[in-house]
C-alpha cells in the first residue's frame, strides 16, 4: 500500500508542471478577455476566484517540492 501511494505521489509531481502551465494559460486567457470585454466579468466571478485559489495552491506545492528536491541533491 505504501508503494502505491509513492507511485501516485510521483505521478502527481510529474504531472504538476503540466497542470500549472495549462491553468496559467487559461487564467491569462481570462485576464486578456476580461481586459478587452469588461461586460464578461471573468475576474469578478466566484468560479474564477476559486480557480485562482487552486492555481495558487498548485504553484505553492510545486515550489515546495522543487525546494525539497534541490536540497536532497
Amino acid at each position: 500500500m505504501k508503494r502505491f501511494f509513492k507511485r501516485v505521489a510521483d505521478l502527481f509531481f510529474v504531472l504538476l508542471p503540466h497542470i500549472n502551465i495549462s491553468m496559467a494559460l487559461f487564467m491569462l486567457t481570462l485576464l486578456v478577455t476580461d481586459f478587452f470585454n469588461r461586460a464578461m466579468a471573468f475576474i469578478n466571478n466566484n468560479i474564477t476566484k476559486g480557480m485562482l485559489f487552486v492555481f495558487c495552491i498548485l504553484i505553492l506545492t510545486e515550489a515546495i517540492h522543487d525546494v525539497i528536491q534541490h536540497r536532497k541533491k
